[in-house]
């Protein structure tokens, strides 16, 4: 082969075939798209064999890249249906909303899967569909050490470099052990000494020791050796996170990220669990297919995991005091006489004990009877008899003025006279003053609960033709149980082992119910449930609207879903919307015998938000469509 026939490897001239449109800026509209969203491209090119390189003659390659911008999800403020809320609770549902949909969670996991498929005239069975020969990046770890400070991260090299074969990729393996140094100071005193030494070690590479030493040379021409050994080159972008792949050799390959526990890179840096998802990962695939097959599409759907952290608190019992009352009697006495007669006033107090204050709580009422009517104070009471002269009756009735540590009391009576003789003036008056402590015997308790929901957003971008995408929905939600929570929780905390060990342990969950959501029965379909129908922000509405009390809630559901609805629930009557705030979307649906979507759309309404809220093209409205040549033929246009 002579050398001159052999080409310097080439940048690849890659060509966008589909991308995440709804992050398209526009003219027409001022605002831009929503900054924290994730979006896919996917990029394509297809390399002409070498003349002298043995090709195969069956099969055709094609490089494909696909790009994932990872950020986390913010929820879009889309607007409430007043009409929805009316009642005492309108206020507080709308402040959650707004919190809620305000919030932003970021992404903790990311998982992404890239497909392609046959396009063009012909019938292809599986065996025969396109599949992944190779891909990069494979793998990135963690390997953290015994001791604190020590870590190692082995991870696939930056360069890609595809051997003139076309099919296979070079990757480099990069680990730099470092030992550390020590340092060393000694001052001068007037007595002698001083002095300094420092020492550091580090290993790069192998070393071997044997009885005798050879030394080899090599020289090497790196021009020819890339000539003889690469075609094409490329770079990747790579996040800095631990990275999963799987199902090369099939149509469908899988990569999944997951953000990196704890590090500790200094006694100054505060451990704050697991470190979030943010940046541009790219991914570099090698693509087989039939010769005879015209052409391929690529379908790449991305989902990112996110925690929604709540703390509901609930208190129980009521603040009691120690109640006590006094009870005291006092009497009055007046002469009477046949041609004079006394008068007697009375003055009393009755003090409340130390630790103890008047109870305002007690006593207090209306007296209407002999001698008028009076208006008793909270906190006393009295009972009374008295015969005094006639019109001073009012006179006679106790005048009780209250404080919080005394209570007086005052009254006067009269005697009488006659001709035949006066007759004296007497009163009794019995006091009750009620009394508690000053520092209560019980006092309520609150006990404060943290939930954590695991939810999962999704897009989907296609180069196919016809096939229906939907560009941003939850694909699946999940509670953490509480051991996890606490867990959480810890990892948050300033330092220490016990934090370390708890941000591994959410780090892990996190991965592991991602992972499994994948082929769980609970994942919702495709576009079924975007956030503002999700059980993760319901949740939140409905623990306002279930204790309130409002006579809307009453109501049957049907009377308040959208007349396009209504004949579907004509026959549930009733079913309440206090009933429907009070289940969950999947219970709501069994109820009622309707699909979970219907019964989502319910809830939403039931809820106050508005209808097609948060929607506009994408979950919950229609779905995006590929026409799977517009991106071959201009990245302006739809695909």
């Amino acid at each position: 082969m002579a050398l001159n026939l052999l080409a310097l490897p080439v940048d690849i001239p890659w060509q966008l075939v589909a991308t995440s449109e709804d992050m398209y800026s526009s003219l027409s509209d001022p605002a831009f798209p929503a900054k924290w969203r994730s979006s896919v491209g996917v990029y394509t090119y297809e390399p002409v064999p070498e003349p002298d390189e043995p090709v195969d003659p069956n099969e055709i390659t094609t490089y494909v890249k696909v790009v994932a911008t990872v950020t986390g999800y913010q929820p879009d403020g889309a607007e409430l249906d007043g009409n929805a809320l009316r009642g005492v609770y309108g206020t507080a549902v709308i402040e959650n909303f707004e919190e809620v949909t305000a919030k932003y969670f970021p992404a903790y996991s990311a998982l992404l899967q890239v497909a392609v498929y046959p396009q063009g005239a012909g019938e292809w069975s599986k065996l025969e569909y396109p599949y992944f020969a190779d891909f990069e990046p494979k793998k990135r770890e963690l390997i953290e050490l015994v001791t604190e400070t020590g870590e190692s991260l082995t991870q696939s090299g930056s360069d890609i470099n595809v051997r003139k074969g076309t099919t296979s990729v070079d990757k480099t393996e990069e680990m730099n052990i470092d030992k550390g140094g020590s340092f060393g100071l000694q001052v001068n005193t007037p007595y002698g000494g001083g002095g300094f030494s420092t020492s550091h070690q580090q290993e790069v590479g192998t070393r071997g020791t044997l009885g005798t030493e050879a030394v080899n040379v090599i020289s090497t021409d790196s021009s020819r050796e890339k000539r003889e050994a690469y075609s094409h080159q490329t770079n990747l972008s790579q996040l800095y996170h631990l990275l999963d792949s799987y199902h090369a050799a099939t149509n469908r390959a899988v990569f999944f990220l997951n953000a990196r526990p704890h590090q500790k890179d200094s006694p100054y840096t505060f451990v704050n669990g697991p470190r979030y998802l943010e940046g541009v990962q790219e991914f570099f695939l090698v693509v087989r297919r039939p010769k005879a097959m015209e052409g391929f599409c690529v379908k790449a759907i991305l989902e990112t995991a996110h925690l929604r952290e709540t703390e509901t608190s609930q208190t129980t019992g009521a603040t009691v005091y120690d109640q006590e009352q006094l009870a005291q009697s006092f009497t009055l006495h007046a002469d009477g006489g046949t041609f004079s007669a006394n008068d007697t006033p009375g003055q009393w107090t009755v003090t409340v004990p130390a630790g103890y204050t008047l109870d305002r709580t007690r006593g207090g009422r209306t007296y209407s009877g002999w001698g008028g009517t009076v208006e008793i104070p909270a906190g006393v009471d009295w009972t009374f008899s008295a015969t005094t002269e006639e019109g001073h009756e009012s006179e006679a009735l106790p005048q009780l003025t209250t404080y919080d540590d005394h209570v007086d009391i005052r009254a006067h009576i009269y005697g009488t006279q006659n001709l035949g003789g006066g007759t004296d003036g007497n009163a009794t008056y019995n006091v009750t003053v009620y009394i508690r402590s000053i520092e209560p015997t019980q006092t309520p308790q609150t006990t404060v609960s943290h939930h954590v929901d695991l939810f999962l957003t999704a897009r989907e971008v296609t180069s196919c033709p016809g096939i229906e995408i939907w560009r941003d929905y939850v694909s699946f939600e999940t509670a953490l149980s509480q051991a996890l929570v606490a867990q959480l929780r810890l990892a948050r905390a300033p330092g220490g082992v016990e934090a370390l060990v708890a941000a591994n342990a959410v780090g892990r969950a996190v991965r592991e119910q991602t992972a499994l959501s994948v082929t769980s029965p609970r994942r919702y379909p495709p576009g079924a449930v975007d956030f503002l129908t999700s059980n993760t922000f319901l949740d939140r509405l409905r623990s306002v609207a279930r204790g309130a009390p409002d006579p809307r809630l009453s109501l049957p559901l049907v009377e308040v879903a959208p007349a396009a609805l209504r004949g579907q629930l004509g026959r549930l009557k009733k079913v309440t919307v206090g009933d429907a705030l009070a289940s969950t979307p999947l219970q709501l649906a069994a109820t009622l015998g309707v699909a979970p979507a219907l019964a989502r759309e319910l809830l939403a309404n039931a809820a106050g938000v508005a209808p097609g809220a948060g929607t506009a093209g994408g979950a919950g409205g229609k779905p995006s469509s590929s026409d799977g040549t517009a991106r071959r033929s201009s990245p302006r246009r739809s695909s």
